[in-house]
């Protein structure tokens, strides 16, 4: 009976293991973030203004969202417009002293450290989506160098504590018919970068950005693009570019190749383990020493009552 019963435990624990590959740990948090888009405009002076929607969703109480700005490669920014959909309704919410928020139904707070902007909002929410907009500009956001100009810009910081769905970041050049638009995207490998030469955009795509993981973007095009952009180098940079670019696409693609292995392979693996574990313990069930137990005699009882 002991055997039988190590060999169901067996069985069960290599099933459990099999399943193990396809849980996903689920966060203490209750909120999501539904939907993710940004905005880019750039203009001739290779500035940029910035549209952000973050759409949250609810389940629970919460007083409000902070949002990390990422100003790295860029000669900084402005602090940003914040305004709030909520109940159908859109309101912008402003920056107020501590000691007048008493009756105020939202409002902010905005610290700069050069490298980064850090916006909290204040706005208490109950079981329900709102989505927060920030519009703000960035300075020198376009470097230009002697061979091309070049954007490269963290789009999304490695900050957010939940993965981010629906993503979609789109780039706007002030030209239309770009023949030498060129753009790589760093960051997960599922997503998608489309490059729009005839409308002088770059538009990137995925279905969700994992927690903690950040989207870089480089796009380069024609100096003639932002001709009146002041951030200028005198040195040449593509031949760096294309080779870091070529690094990068051949590491993407080694860990694609391993993720199509685990895909095509980690579940047959994983039966055949499950197999050999079984057949294992019903072996050594079978070849070790089996307790053996005597048959009892019959007995015969006798109920005539003796002389």
């Amino acid at each position: 009976m002991k055997k039988l019963l190590l060999l169901a435990t067996g069985i069960l624990l290599a099933l459990f293991t099999f399943m193990q590959v396809d849980i996903v740990a689920k966060a203490d948090d209750h909120y999501s973030i539904d939907k993710y888009i940004v905005n880019t405009k750039v203009s001739k002076s290779g500035n940029a203004n910035v549209t952000q929607k973050v759409t949250y969703n609810f389940s629970g109480t919460f007083n409000g969202v902070n949002n990390i700005i990422d100003l790295r490669g860029s000669g900084g920014g402005t602090d940003p417009e914040v305004y709030i959909q909520q109940n159908g309704d859109t309101r912008q919410t402003f920056e107020l002293p501590d000691a007048d928020v008493s009756n105020v139904e939202d409002w902010l707070t905005i610290k700069n450290s050069g490298k980064k902007e850090t916006v909290k909002v204040y706005n208490q929410v109950t079981d329900q989506k709102v989505t927060y907009i920030y519009k703000y500009e960035i300075f020198d956001l376009v470097k230009s160098y002697q061979d091309t100009a070049d954007i490269t810009w963290k789009i999304i910081g490695s900050h957010w504590e939940v993965p981010l769905n629906n993503v979609r970041l789109t780039v706007q050049l002030p030209q239309s018919k770009i023949s030498k638009l060129q753009a790589w995207t760093h960051g997960p490998l599922a997503g998608y970068t489309k490059v729009d030469r005839k409308n002088g955009s770059v538009t990137m795509s995925v279905d969700q950005v994992p927690k903690g993981q950040f989207v870089e973007s480089r796009i380069l095009f024609p100096n003639s693009v932002t001709p009146t952009n002041t951030n200028t180098s005198r040195k040449q940079i593509k031949p760096t570019v294309y080779k870091q670019e070529k690094q990068w696409i051949a590491e993407a693609n080694q860990t694609r190749h391993l993720h199509r292995f685990a895909s095509f392979y980690a579940i047959p693996l994983y039966l055949v383990l499950i197999v050999v574990i079984a057949g294992f313990i019903y072996y050594k069930w079978k070849t070790s020493p089996a307790i053996k137990i005597s048959r009892l005699k019959e007995i015969h009882h006798w109920f005539e009552i003796p002389d």
